[in-house]
């Protein structure tokens, strides 16, 4: 089974020569190969140079300096001593497990799935295997085999942490929120001190719409790892939703001093500020964030909406048609840059920008409020009302 990370042996090619030419194993060296660490490293190959052990010795240590060499990143080295370990025990699960285990690190996931089939073949029981093999599948994108496998690993073992957290994020990828949330919760009171479980289950709090849960799972993240960036970047995006402003700019703030590069937490901060009414700080950060990263989306939007707050249109339209070379799929930048042509007076351009937006999003109410305003302007007022009267259709569906 495995076992804690460390760092990567060197030269042990060379080490085995020098150690075939010494004493036999001594009984000690077993116990010390047990350790997983550097000192374990010489008792693990003097093991595997004395011809007088056992096969099944020979292979377990084999086995041992594989899983060094992994923790270590060194895939190909963990590979070939596996191989040499199971030439010497082909029916020993916990080496095609441990294979499979490098395969994945490879990111081989057929080769992988494969070890993890063999060990359980060997071992019907073997459920961190399952636990294993359902991560593979889940990868692959076969979400379906992920969940029997991460559920028979359940079977086996009740108290198995990971494979609760792991189906969760399978039934996350899935929309199953409910589903996610039951999984991440029973990953939890296993395990009460694995802050990316309470981080993902904020972030199925949030896709349910309850932001108050979800910022409070972001909470005890960082109360027990205060650098986890992913988890301040998820509470001031809940912060933002929840039109706590303060509290969204200070978390963006936290994230820049911990990652001064993210362009990302620039551009949402600008997004912050300029819901805030903040325009120069809204500018200044969406600036930041273009240095670091020219093509981000995000930024364009927010500094395209922050021109148009200063009512200088063309800036806007220009940023806005950045943003939608970047991503001509978002109806709200259609929709906002339709906007700032009605306010330039180009009143074709803003109508053409809705109707895309429609196209997008057709059940985009701004997109046909806005519209009916331009066809009023137009003097159409025919083509206005019915848009008006789309916008209430669609209140009527919503209740």
């Amino acid at each position: 089974m495995r076992r804690k990370s460390i760092r990567a042996i060197a030269g042990a090619a060379t080490l085995l020569l020098l150690i075939a030419r010494m004493a036999q194993a001594d009984p000690a060296d077993h116990a010390l190969c047990q350790q997983q660490d550097d000192s374990a490293i010489t008792a693990c190959l003097r093991i595997i140079a004395d011809k007088n052990e056992s096969a099944k010795s020979r292979a377990s240590a084999l086995m041992l300096l594989g899983n060094i060499r992994d923790d270590g990143h060194d895939r190909d080295g963990a590979i070939s001593d596996y191989d040499q370990a199971l030439d010497l025990d082909p029916d020993n699960p916990n080496i095609h497990f441990n294979r499979g285990l490098a395969w994945h690190n490879k990111g081989d996931h057929d080769r992988a799935i494969a070890d993890f089939t063999e060990a359980l073949r060997l071992d019907p029981k073997f459920a961190a295997a399952y636990g294993s093999r359902g991560i593979d599948w889940h990868d692959k994108g076969d979400g379906a085999r992920a969940i029997a496998d991460y559920s028979e690993a359940l079977r086996l073992n009740p108290d198995y942490a990971d494979a609760y957290f792991n189906r969760g994020l399978v039934w996350r990828d899935q929309g199953d929120n409910d589903r996610a949330i039951a999984d991440f919760t029973a990953a939890v009171r296993l395990d009460p001190k694995a802050e990316d479980v309470y981080r993902m289950r904020g972030i199925a709090w949030r896709a349910k719409g309850d932001d108050r849960r979800a910022i409070a799972d972001y909470d005890e993240a960082l109360r027990l790892d205060p650098r986890d960036k992913k988890a301040l970047s998820a509470r001031a995006h809940a912060y933002a939703a929840a039109h706590d402003l303060e509290r969204a700019i200070a978390d963006y703030t936290a994230l820049i001093h911990l990652d001064p590069r993210n362009a990302g937490a620039y551009a949402d901060r600008a997004g912050a500020q300029l819901t805030k009414g903040n325009l120069d700080d809204a500018l200044a950060d969406c600036a930041a964030a273009l240095r670091l990263d020219s093509n981000n989306f995000i930024a364009f939007a927010n500094c395209g909406s922050i021109w148009a707050q200063k009512e200088e249109f063309n800036r806007a339209i220009a940023d806005y048609d950045a943003a939608i070379k970047l991503d001509p799929t978002n109806a709200a930048v259609y929709v906002n840059r339709g906007h700032a042509w009605f306010r330039k007076g180009n009143i074709d351009l803003a109508i053409a920008d809705y109707t895309e937006a429609l196209r997008l999003d057709p059940r985009n109410a701004e997109a046909y409020v806005r519209r009916g305003a331009a066809w009023r302007a137009k003097g159409d007022a025919q083509r206005a009302d019915a848009d008006l009267n789309a916008v209430k259709r669609l209140k009527i569906g919503a209740n």
